[in-house]
């Protein structure tokens, strides 16, 4: 069985997959406040599924970007599963994870050149340009400013990503892919294809993926 989290986002949600399919997801709007819902979360999927940790043999986990203090909650819950129970572990970027996301609800997207966008805060984006299930970019940081003249409209055939809910004004005139957030179970299929390659990250070895500081800082 493979445990999948996702914690970069507002909404945390939990998913178990099994031969590549999904057999149990559960989700919740909590507003980042993951430190009071991941484990009530997890507690209840493996009673619900009357499984125990030791029936898990891989833990897919999103890394970010994304919300500091919502990543760190979901590692540091991903570090205390894995190490006692010696469960291998793999970190999966959450802007690679939102791609996959649109591609396995929009298969035909596939030869498309897409833009995520994940909300920064103050203005700036994550993000990254994706095609034929390639990144073509670095991660970046952007200015919403800066943003129509690195990828102008022509130049761009989808916009995905939590970036169109809070400035829908910017990508007016860009299409759309209204998906907004990963799923839980494609950072598991991910964690999945990891392992198969001989990817996977040692406990302890993995922090959260970062393109800022942290705003407290500042």
């Amino acid at each position: 069985m493979i445990l999948a989290l996702e914690t970069s986002s507002p909404n945390c949600e939990i998913s178990f997959l099994k031969d590549n399919k999904e057999v149990f997801s559960i989700f919740a709007d909590t507003h980042s406040k993951h430190e009071k819902n991941l484990i009530l979360l997890l507690d209840f999927s493996l009673k619900y599924l009357n499984i125990s940790l030791k029936d898990i043999e891989l833990i897919g986990i999103s890394i970010g970007p994304g919300n500091f203090t919502a990543l760190r909650v979901g590692l540091a819950t991903s570090f205390g599963l894995s190490y006692p129970y010696n469960i291998p572990l793999k970190g999966i970027n959450t802007l690679d994870a939102l791609y996959h996301t649109c591609l396995y609800y929009f298969e035909e997207i596939k030869e498309k050149k897409v833009v995520c966008v994940i909300d920064a805060k103050r203005e700036t984006l994550y993000s990254a340009v994706y095609q034929n299930q390639k990144r073509l970019t670095d991660y970046q940081l952007i200015s919403i400013t800066k943003f129509p003249s690195l990828f102008p409209q022509e130049e761009v055939d989808f916009i995905c990503g939590s970036g169109i809910l809070f400035y829908p004004e910017l990508f007016n005139n860009y299409k759309k892919i209204n998906i907004y957030y990963p799923k839980a179970k494609i950072i598991g299929l991910l964690a999945q294809e990891a392992k198969k390659e001989g990817k996977l990250d040692a406990p302890f070895s993995l922090s959260p993926f970062y393109l800022k500081e942290p705003d407290i800082r500042k």
